[in-house]
Formats: structure tokens, C-alpha cells, sequence
């Protein structure tokens, strides 16, 4: 199924382009590979902030590009975006596989309460906040769980630092 969802996005892009509330999480492989879909070139290696800007502008909806540094731009309207977001939040070098998995689903969770709660914001776009926060707490979170079990990490202790890791890049909201 997970291979079907990559094709599908890689070569008919068509299927989300316009829909605003899609946050796309390719690593730098699959970027490359919807950059290509999308444009007929290639991207360059590492992309480019202007090769983000394109795909998501192309695209009209949210790009989080996942890597040591995420990239994040969104586009929620006609008008085009003219901004990425760095986020620069350390991590182990230490990647495990299903870190994507838990990155999109707190994109999920913090997509929900940024929509719910977009008029307290002043007017950035929901899904920029969101990404940029999952992407904080799950770097976060993959630093303390290294720190923790070094190179024998695994997805699930990751999973287990993610309330710390909330509380680090948030502090004592409740």
C-alpha cells in the first residue's frame, strides 16, 4: 500500500494539487521524484529553497521536505508562497525507519488544533504552524531517544520521548 501511495504521488500528482489542507512529507528522494513530476527538471541536490517554493506553488498546497534541516511552504490560496521555513531543530544523525510515520501523524494532531484554533494566529497559514511544530517535537524526540539508547534505537523509544520532547519545545502549556 505505502508503495502504491508513493507511485500515485510521483506520477499523477494531479490527484491533490489544489487542495489546500494536504501536507506532502517527502524525504529527499521522493521530493526530487515529484519535482521532476511537477516540472520536467531536476531538482538540485540538496533542494533549493526555490525548488520548494516551486513544487508548493505548483502544487497549492503544503511541502515539508524532510532532511538534517526540514523545509516547509505552504500555499493556501491563488497567491503564491513566497517563504520557507527552516526548521533547524537538532537530531541525532540517527534515522529509524517510521520516524516519516510519526512525523505525519503529529502533523495530523497539530493540523487539528492549529484549525481549530487559526483565529488566534496572525494569519499564518495553519499547516505551516503545524508542520513546523511536529517537525520540532518529533527532531526533538528522535535526539532524546538517541541520547537514551544511541545506535540500538528504535521507532517505538522515539515514540516514548515524545511527551518530553513536547514539553522541551513548548514548555509547561497545560
Amino acid at each position: 500500500k505505502q508503495w502504491y501511495q508513493r507511485r500515485v504521488r510521483a506520477e499523477k500528482p494531479g490527484l491533490i494539487r489544489g487542495y489546500s489542507d494536504a501536507i506532502l512529507t517527502p524525504n529527499l528522494v521522493e521530493f526530487e521524484r515529484l519535482f521532476f513530476a511537477m516540472t520536467g527538471r531536476m531538482s538540485q541536490k540538496p533542494p533549493s529553497d526555490g525548488n520548494v517554493l516551486g513544487l508548493c506553488n505548483k502544487l497549492k498546497c503544503t511541502v515539508v521536505v524532510k532532511g538534517s534541516t526540514d523545509l516547509i511552504c505552504t500555499r493556501t490560496s491563488e497567491v503564491e508562497s513566497s517563504e520557507v521555513l527552516k526548521c533547524v531543530e537538532p537530531a541525532s544523525a540517527r534515522r529509524c525507519g517510521g520516524q516519516g510515520d510519526i512525523l505525519a501523524g503529529a502533523i495530523g494532531l497539530f493540523s487539528f488544533w492549529a484549525k481549530e484554533n487559526q483565529k488566534a494566529f496572525d494569519g499564518t497559514p495553519y499547516q505551516c504552524l503545524a508542520a513546523e511544530a511536529a517537525c520540532s517535537v518529533v527532531k526533538r524526540a528522535n535526539l532524546l531517544a538517541f541520547q537514551k539508547y544511541k545506535r540500538s534505537m528504535i521507532t517505538s523509544d522515539m515514540v516514548s520521548m515524545l511527551p518530553q520532547a513536547f514539553e522541551d519545545v513548548f514548555g509547561d502549556i497545560a
